[in-house]
C-alpha cells in the first residue's frame, strides 16, 4: 500500500494539509497539548467551532472561559483523567457568539517515551444538531407519554369537566403556563368549561363575551394570539398580569369543518408558542376534538333526558295530584291508566281498576251515548264538554264533564271534572224555582178556594135564611115537605167544604213534615169489606155495580193507618164511580206478596187521555177535564192519595186508555212499625168510616 506521503505528494500537498482537509470535511477539529511545557496547538476547524480568530492562539484559560459554567466541572474531571493516562470523551456546551453550542471532546494521552515528553491528542466535534434532535425526540417522547396518560385517563368518561381537568394537568406537565382554558360551543351558546375542583367565580373573573380571545377563536375558527398588555378588558388584563401571563394563544378545536371549541393557554413569556409547544397543543386539540364533540353530544342527550324525566315527573305529579279525573282509555274501552283521584271517587285503587271496562262504571242510561262517542273519536279527534253519569262501587251516582283527546296509538285521554255538586245545585235551584212556582200556584189556588168557600157558604146561609123565614110563616109539616131539599144543599156543600179543607190541611202538613201516621194492627180483609160497603150505596145511586173480589183465606193482618187507607181507597172509588157510565162496574181486588200487599181499583169507564196520564198525580192539575165531560175538585185528591201510599212504604201506578177504562194499583208495606196500641171498637170504626165516605163521595149523590 502506498504511504501517506506518496499519496499526498502525488496531489501536490503535504500530509498536514491532508489531515486539515479531512478534519474540515468531517466537521471535526484536532488539537495537541504538551503536558510538560503546556503548549497547545489547535486546527483551524477548532477555531471555527469556537468562533475564534486564528491569532492569537487558543490557550487553556481561554478554553475554560468558553465552557458553560454548568459543564466545567465535568470537563475538568475528564481532562484530569486524560492527563493521568488513558482516553476520555466528554460532551459540553460552549458559548459561541452569544449562544451555546454542544461540542464533543475526545482525547488520548501518549506518555513520555524515547526522550519525548508526554502529550495529549484530541478531536473536537460539533454535536449541536444531534443534541437538539435528541432533545426534540425526548420532548416528543415526553409529549407522547403525557398524551397517552391523558387519553388513558379520559377514554371512558364523557364528563366534560373531568376531561378539561385532565387536559389542564397534561399541559402543565409539558409547558410553563399561567392560565389554561377550554371553551365549548353548544348551538349558539359559547361558554368556558369549568374544570373539576375549580371555583366558578375564579374561572370567570376575567372572562368577557365581547373581547375574550377564546370566544374569538371559536367564532372565527382561526388561531388567535394576543399580548396580555393588549387584552381589551382592564379587569381581565389585571387578572392575567397577576397570574404571571405575558401572551395569550387560543387554538380552535374543530370536528370536521365545524368549530366545536377552543383551547386557550396564557404563557409566561412574550410572543408565540415554540414549534414543539404548538405541535403538542395541536395534538391535544386533535384528541380533544372527538372528546369534546362526544361530551357535548352526551351532555345534550343528558340534558334532554333530564328534561324529559322532569317533564315525566311533572306529568306524573299532575297525573297523581290532580283533583280532576284523568284516565287513558285503550281501544277496547278499558282503563289503561287512571289517576288516584278518580280511582278514589270510584271507590277503588288505580291498580285494581286497570284493565276493567269503563262501561262498568257508566250509568246504564248513558252507556249507549258514551259508546257512540268513543267510536267516533278517531274521526272527531277531540270532544269537549261530554257529560255523563258514573256509578261508584258503593252505588253512588255522580256526574262528570269530560274533555276527550284521541291518540295515534288508538287510545283516548279523558280529563273529567266532577260536576255532581253543580248538578245538585242546579237541581236545588230547580226545586227552589218549582217551590216558588208552587207557592204562586198555592196563592192562586187559595184565591180560587176562597171563592169556593164563599159560594157554598152563601148557599148555606141563603137556604138557612129562607127556611127560617118559611118556618116562621107556615106550619112545620109544610116546611118539611117544601123545604127539605134545602137541607140537602146545606149538607152537600158543607161536606164539600169539609173535604176541601181536610185535603188542604193534610197536604200542607205533609209538605211541611208535620203529618204523622197512626199505625195500628188491622185485618186487611175487614178493612176492604167495610170500605166497599160504605161506598156501595153511592155507586148504586149512580147506576154502577161495585165488586170486591174474594179476599185470600186466612186472617191477613196489616200494620197501617186505617183512616189513611180509607181515604186512599175511597178517593180511588170516587173517581172510578164518577168516570164510569151508568150500567158499568168497578172492581176492587187484593194480591198478597212477601213484603207488601197490592190493591187494585179497576173500572170500565171513559179512561184517561194520554196527555193527562203522566200528570195524573200532580197537585192542582185540573185544567184537563175527564172524558166524562165533568170537571170539578181542587186537583188535590190523587196527589194526596199518592202521598199517603208513599207514607205507607208503597207506590201507586195507573193503567188507562181512552174508552177502555182505568186501573189504579197501589201497594202497602207489611213492615211498618206500630205507633198505636190496640184497634178501635167496631162501632166507632164504622161511624168514622161512614163519615169519611160521606165526605169523599158527596159528589156522587
Amino acid at each position: 500500500m502506498d504511504s501517506l506521503e506518496e499519496l499526498t505528494g502525488s496531489l501536490g500537498f503535504a500530509p498536514q494539509q491532508f489531515c486539515a482537509l479531512a478534519q474540515q470535511t468531517g466537521g471535526n477539529g484536532s488539537w495537541l497539548y504538551l503536558c510538560s511545557s503546556g503548549h497547545c496547538w489547535c486546527s483551524s476547524q477548532v477555531y471555527r467551532m469556537y468562533g475564534l480568530p486564528r491569532r492569537p492562539g487558543l490557550t487553556p484559560e481561554g478554553f475554560w472561559a468558553l465552557v458553560c459554567p454548568e459543564d466545567r466541572e465535568a470537563v475538568r474531571a475528564a481532562f484530569d483523567k486524560l492527563q493521568h493516562g488513558g482516553s476520555c470523551r466528554v460532551v459540553h456546551r460552549a458559548l459561541v457568539r452569544g449562544r451555546y453550542k454542544w461540542l464533543e471532546q475526545s482525547g488520548r494521552c501518549y506518555p513520555a517515551q524515547g526522550g519525548r515528553e508526554s502529550y495529549l491528542v484530541g478531536v473536537v466535534r460539533d454535536v449541536t444538531r444531534l443534541k437538539e434532535e435528541e432533545a426534540r425526540l425526548a420532548a416528543r417522547r415526553a409529549d407522547l407519554t403525557a398524551v397517552t396518560a391523558y387519553l388513558a385517563e379520559t377514554t371512558d368518561t364523557t364528563d366534560l369537566r373531568a376531561i378539561v381537568s385532565s387536559v389542564k394537568r397534561t399541559i402543565r406537565k409539558r409547558m410553563d403556563v399561567a392560565v389554561i382554558g377550554v371553551f365549548a360551543r353548544q348551538g349558539e351558546r359559547i361558554s368556558r368549561v369549568i374544570p373539576r375542583g375549580m371555583d366558578p367565580l375564579q374561572a370567570f373573573q376575567f372572562q368577557s363575551i365581547q373581547d375574550y380571545v377564546g370566544y374569538q377563536a371559536v367564532t372565527e375558527g382561526a388561531r388567535q394570539v394576543c399580548p396580555v398588555e393588549d387584552y381589551p378588558s382592564p379587569l381581565g388584563r389585571e387578572a392575567l398580569n397577576a397570574a404571571g401571563g405575558r401572551s395569550i394563544i387560543s387554538l380552535p378545536i374543530k370536528h370536521g369543518k365545524r368549530t366545536v371549541g377552543a383551547l386557550t393557554v396564557v404563557i409566561r413569556r412574550p410572543g408565540d408558542l415554540t414549534r414543539g409547544e404548538n405541535e403538542f397543543c395541536r395534538t391535544i386539540c386533535g384528541y380533544l376534538s372527538n372528546q369534546l364533540y362526544s361530551a357535548l353530544l352526551y351532555e345534550q342527550l343528558r340534558e334532554e333526558l333530564a328534561h324529559r324525566r322532569h317533564l315525566e315527573s311533572d306529568r306524573e305529579t299532575i297525573f297523581n295530584e290532580s283533583v280532576d279525573y284523568i284516565t287513558v282509555i285503550d281501544g277496547h274501552g278499558r282503563f289503561a291508566q287512571i289517576n288516584p283521584a278518580f280511582a278514589r271517587r270510584l271507590g277503588s285503587t288505580p291498580q285494581a281498576l286497570l284493565g276493567r271496562s269503563i262501561f262498568d262504571f257508566i250509568h246504564p242510561d248513558d252507556r249507549a251515548f258514551a259508546l257512540c262517542t268513543l267510536r267516533e273519536m278517531r274521526a272527531r279527534g277531540v270532544v269537549r264538554g261530554f257529560c255523563n253519569r258514573f256509578v261508584s262501587l258503593d252505588g253512588t251516582v255522580g256526574y262528570v264533564e269530560n274533555n276527550l283527546k284521541y291518540m295515534e296509538n288508538g287510545s283516548t285521554i279523558a280529563i273529567a271534572r266532577d260536576v255532581t255538586d253543580q248538578r245538585r245545585m242546579e237541581a236545588r235551584n230547580s226545586a227552589l224555582e218549582a217551590s216558588v212556582n208552587l207557592e204562586r200556584m198555592k196563592s192562586e189556588l187559595l184565591a180560587g178556594i176562597s171563592h169556593e168557600f164563599k159560594t157554598p157558604l152563601n148557599i148555606v146561609l141563603s137556604s138557612l135564611d129562607l127556611m127560617r123565614t118559611k118556618s116562621s110563616m107556615e106550619d112545620p109539616e109544610r116546611f118539611q115537605r117544601d123545604y127539605a131539599r134545602f137541607f140537602g144543599y146545606a149538607y152537600e156543600n158543607c161536606y164539600k167544604l169539609l173535604r176541601l179543607t181536610a185535603n188542604l190541611l193534610d197536604s200542607s202538613r205533609m209538605e211541611n213534615g208535620y203529618f204523622r201516621l197512626r199505625v195500628g194492627r188491622h185485618r186487611l180483609g175487614e178493612l176492604l169489606r167495610d170500605i166497599v160497603a160504605s161506598a156501595e150505596v153511592y155507586a148504586n145511586a149512580c147506576g154502577v155495580t161495585l165488586y170486591l173480589e174474594p179476599v185470600p183465606d186466612g186472617a191477613l193482618w196489616l200494620n197501617c193507618d186505617a183512616d189513611c187507607v180509607d181515604r186512599i181507597l175511597l178517593n180511588l172509588l170516587s173517581n172510578a164511580i164518577k168516570n164510569t157510565p151508568e150500567g158499568g162496574a168497578v172492581r176492587v181486588s187484593l194480591r198478597w206478596e212477601a213484603d207488601a200487599c197490592r190493591i187494585s181499583v179497576a173500572d170500565d169507564g171513559y179512561g184517561i187521555a194520554p196527555e193527562v196520564l203522566p200528570h195524573i198525580f200532580d197537585r192542582f192539575r185540573t185544567e184537563q177535564p175527564s172524558l166524562s165531560g165533568r170537571q170539578d175538585g181542587s186537583g188535590l185528591g190523587l196527589a194526596l192519595t199518592k202521598a199517603l201510599v208513599e207514607l205507607h212504604g208503597g207506590e201507586i201506578r195507573v193503567e188507562s186508555a181512552p174508552g177502555q177504562g182505568s186501573r189504579f194499583t197501589f201497594s202497602l208495606s207489611c213492615t211498618l212499625p206500630l205507633t198505636e196500641a190496640g184497634t178501635p171498637q167496631a162501632a166507632v170504626r164504622r161511624e168514622a168510616l161512614n163519615s169519611r165516605a160521606r165526605v169523599e163521595l158527596y159528589r156522587l149523590k
